[in-house]
């Protein structure tokens, strides 16, 4: 299957849902209790294009992160898994923990 296949495939993703959780997420206080080795899901951006990701924690600073993506992105070609990123924490859209 082609990535446009892939694509066409996908269900549409709520736009104020994603906002809302993102919010809600923010809100919960469960950024403070962020540590190195957890996974948070945030959105990655190419062109038109925006998929949301889990990225694994290696680094928490005062407003940012860095981290290795932790599953293989479909819609942004320009990532690919254990790709290493920064992102803000305000775009931290959910946590899970592995232990």
């Amino acid at each position: 299957m082609t990535t446009e296949e892939q694509i066409a495939n996908l269900r549409p993703v709520c736009k104020s849902c994603v906002e809302d959780t993102r919010k809600s997420f923010q809100k919960s206080g469960k950024i403070d209790q962020l540590k190195s080795g957890h996974n948070v899901k945030a959105p990655l951006k190419q062109g038109e294009y925006t998929e949301h990701v889990w990225i694994k924690v290696e680094k928490i600073m005062k407003h940012t992160i860095i981290g290795k993506i932790n599953n293989t992105p479909m819609l942004v070609n320009n990532y690919k898994r254990n790709d290493s990123i920064m992102i803000n924490k305000s775009d931290i859209s959910d946590i899970f923990e592995l232990q």
